[in-house]
């Protein structure tokens, strides 16, 4: 399994320029991949994947938008990208820097941890049956529609190769803090929250 390019980096080759004494700017290296959702599973499960290095959020996410993304993986809609480094030899773990909140989900839906209408599935893809709730999991799913979903959802992964979890801080902060958060006075007038 193919983790990142392996380059040598500066010590700062993540922090800001915030002037001319800090010399050029490092360019970082990915390695773009496309891995499908049951990659995630598995390493989670072997014990590869990081998803809690500790500048990373708790749980974050609601119900509501962890069953939206088994929404969006029973429609095939792209997923988002990950960002997963892998520090090097000595430690074979590949470390979650963004996207843990959508791993979770999926690697939770696969296990059969998340619950979602029967409704959303074709009667002869149903192997069990819905609860008092109308709701399934995945294991309740026929075999030939679980491999369909696992072999067939994708991620956009980008695997890079940084030395420290100090590097990888700074990157999970340059992706998530470096624009401007979208407030509600920003979205268009059709998602503007109705009582502003």
């Amino acid at each position: 399994m193919s983790r990142g390019r392996s380059t040598s980096r500066p010590s700062n080759a993540l922090a800001p320029a915030r002037g001319a004494e800090q010399g050029p700017i490092t360019r970082l290296s990915f390695d773009a991949q496309v891995k499908s959702i049951s990659a995630f599973a598995y390493w989670a499960e072997d014990g590869e994947l990081d998803l809690t290095p500790p500048y990373q959020r708790g749980s974050v996410w609601p119900e509501e938008a962890r069953v939206a993304l088994v929404h969006s993986v029973l429609q095939g809609v792209p997923l988002g990208s990950v960002f997963l480094n892998a520090r090097g030899e000595h430690d074979p773990v590949l470390h979650v820097v963004d996207g843990k909140q959508r791993l979770e989900a999926l690697t939770d839906f696969l296990a059969g941890r998340l619950r979602f209408p029967a409704a959303w599935i074709a009667p002869e893809d149903l192997a069990g049956t819905a609860d008092a709730d109308g709701l399934v999991c995945f294991s309740d799913l026929t075999r030939p529609a679980q491999l369909v979903l696992k072999r067939g959802a994708t991620v956009s992964v980008y695997m890079t190769k940084l030395s420290s979890e100090e590097e990888e801080r700074e990157l999970f902060e340059r992706i998530n803090w470096s624009g401007v958060p979208m407030e509600d006075s920003m979205r268009p007038s059709s998602q503007a929250d109705p009582g502003s």
